[in-house]
């Protein structure tokens, strides 16, 4: 009843702070440039955003390697690279895979990766591993090279987890959090945790979805956690109205208990978010829907917390209908810059109906939609990945298609 009522209350402000997002702008002009084109082999289709290190190279995975039947891959799935872009003189940039899965190790990688203190890298591959339901990995650099040790497979449903196709998050202990959809075990998906022991890394499932109120399937929802270790996150159905929810999951002494700060009710509010949400220096939380919306065509949101509720806000309803630069159905998560701008990338809309780049500015209360690029295929297409924004406020991430039509990596300066 609780959860019920401040539901309610939330729906009659979301339509007051619609008011405020309705704005748009033209096209601007910046810098795109495409600093690789996937080719068929050895490595192909990114399907994550990037990661840098402290030099500005940058990391990604990619979900096919082109194997072919002569590879050794058994009962696994055989599929995947995380490849690297080294940064070089005057612009240029050498690309080099450093890690091809073979199944027993993982397969399938899709979320994006994370680096620890040390430099090593973390990441989740959807198959593979011990049990073929998924696994966590570190790769390691040593000498030029970088050695791979998977941290945990997955086990499946009902005893377990499978098919995690997030990325994972570090809290200030080094535990690790994630997500895990149970695609293959038709289950609803979960909440887990991984803490390094002398016996390896112990996993614990902090919640298991039902597909009821309390939501389902997370899809690529990497969770975030509030400075007191609460952790946050989406799943894509379920709710009070089947469309996807915004949770917090708070630890009462050794204890996890779910709450739903919003249930998604494919009106104004959006529907069907499908990445997780990020917080703003104020402890807002934001987050992008890929349906629902005005117009129908998604929303970015933010959520406000208050006295123990949290009231949701449209920051932006998507409208390629209305405004041909404008795009739809935005899957990306969202990024910050050190202004105070939101960037995220839609799959659908922009000139070419490719998909969009965008920024979302705040002046006098309002938020400005300005579209950094629209792509026409040739440049890539359909952005589903994050974007990163380096000191400069350079933004880097992936598509598909390219030249090639096997999908790139590129940067916008604005």
């Amino acid at each position: 009843m609780k959860q019920k009522a401040a539901h309610a209350v939330m729906c009659v402000l979301v339509m007051v702070a619609t008011a405020l997002t309705l704005v748009h702008s033209a096209q601007a002009g910046n810098k795109y440039r495409v600093l690789h084109h996937f080719l068929n082999k050895p490595a192909s289709a990114p399907s994550s955003a990037l990661v840098a290190d402290a030099a500005g190279n940058l990391y990604g995975v990619t979900r096919d390697t082109n194997q072919s039947k002569a590879d050794n891959c058994g009962q696994y799935a055989c599929g995947g690279a995380v490849f690297k872009l080294t940064r070089g003189s005057g612009g240029t940039w050498s690309y080099s895979v450093i890690h091809v899965f073979q199944g027993p190790d993982g397969s399938l990688p899709q979320g994006s990766l994370i680096f620890d203190s040390s430099g090593n890298l973390y990441g989740t591959t959807a198959d593979g591993g011990a049990h073929n339901y998924g696994a966590v990995f570190e790769l390691s650099p040593s000498g030029g090279k970088w050695t791979e040790t998977v941290l945990y497979s997955f086990a499946g449903y009902p005893a377990d987890l499978d098919t995690p196709t997030s990325a994972l998050t570090f809290d200030a202990s080094g535990n690790l959090y994630g997500t895990a959809t149970n695609a293959a075990t038709n289950a609803q998906g979960g909440v887990f945790e991984l803490k390094p022991s002398s016996n390896g890394w112990q996993e614990t499932v902090l919640h298991s979805f039902t597909g009821g109120s309390d939501g389902s399937n997370p899809y690529t929802s990497s969770v975030v956690l509030d400075p007191t270790g609460n952790v946050y996150g989406t799943t894509l159905y379920g709710g009070e109205y089947g469309f996807g929810v915004v949770f917090e999951l708070t630890n009462y002494g050794g204890s996890w208990t779910e709450t739903v700060i919003h249930a998604f009710e494919d009106g104004v509010d959006g529907a069907d978010p499908a990445s997780g949400v990020i917080f703003d220096t104020a402890g807002n939380l934001y987050g992008t829907t890929p349906a629902g919306g005005v117009f129908g065509e998604g929303t970015v949101f933010d959520l406000a917390p208050s006295m123990g509720n949290w009231t949701l806000g449209v920051v932006h309803s998507f409208n390629h209908s209305q405004y041909r630069d404008d795009g739809y159905s935005p899957f990306a998560p969202l990024v910050f810059d050190s202004a105070g701008n939101l960037y995220g990338a839609t799959e659908k809309g922009g000139f070419y109906d490719n998909g969009i780049v965008f920024k979302l500015s705040q002046s006098g209360g309002m938020w400005y939609r300005t579209t950094l690029h629209s792509f026409h295929e040739l440049d890539g297409l359909d952005p589903f990945a994050g974007l990163i924004v380096d000191q400069q406020g350079v933004l880097y991430s992936t598509a598909g298609g390219g030249a090639e039509g096997y999908g790139v990596v590129f940067s916008i300066t604005p």
